[in-house]
């Protein structure tokens, strides 16, 4: 499924070319023209992402930003803001904005931060996912993978494959405290041992 996106802007001609840079990547667009029609979506509809100005005639960005954290508090949004209202890029993330775009908009710039605020989304939702339930082997310890995108079925993987293919973590290979007293005993066994063999061997 296409992921969703709002965009909030009461110019219908950058509303109209950003919907369109976003249609030509699949994205599922909604358009609003103010921040009434915005709400109501918001309101109404599930987003992945919510696009808005920051503070137009016909739109405030703030509000905008509340009613999202109100309604889909996990989704990513971005504030755009004219070039003259860099100094208020502090105050666009105390509000909880997630990233921010000043115009003159830059298409490649717009794709790029739709693109990893959506990566950012699909990895909390696949991190919550599999810290709720995950189900593995009790002997051979491997983890079953319910959502396969290759397949659609479920497989069964090592634990590090899983971690790495589906939420891009990285397992390093170390010792607990517990593991290194164990094999600290089982070596030193295994000297006196080879002590007791070698006192007991004939000359």
């Amino acid at each position: 499924m296409n992921q969703k996106i709002l965009v909030v802007d009461d110019n219908p001609q950058s509303l109209m070319t950003t919907c369109r840079a976003l249609d030509n990547k699949h994205y599922d667009i909604t358009m609003a023209i103010n921040s009434s029609s915005g709400i109501k979506q918001i309101e109404a509809n599930h987003f992945d992402l919510v696009i808005t100005e920051l503070a137009t005639a016909k739109v405030d960005g703030p509000t905008i930003l509340n009613t999202t954290r109100a309604s889909l508090p996990e989704i990513p949004l971005i504030i755009i803001a004219a070039i003259e209202a860099m100094h208020f890029q502090d105050d666009i993330f105390h509000l909880g904005a997630d990233d921010y775009l000043f115009r003159p908009l830059q298409i490649e710039e717009l794709l790029f931060r739709v693109n990893r605020n959506l990566s950012d989304l699909e990895q909390r939702r696949r991190i919550g996912f599999y810290g709720s339930i995950l189900s593995s082997c009790c002997v051979c310890k491997k983890v079953r993978f319910e959502k396969s995108e290759r397949n659609g079925n479920a497989q069964w993987m090592a634990m590090d494959h899983f971690l790495k293919e589906n939420l891009n973590i990285l397992l390093s290979s170390t010792y607990c405290p517990d593991c290194v007293k164990s094999v600290q005993n089982e070596i030193t066994i295994q000297i006196d041992h080879m002590k007791t063999m070698k006192k007991d061997s004939p000359p």
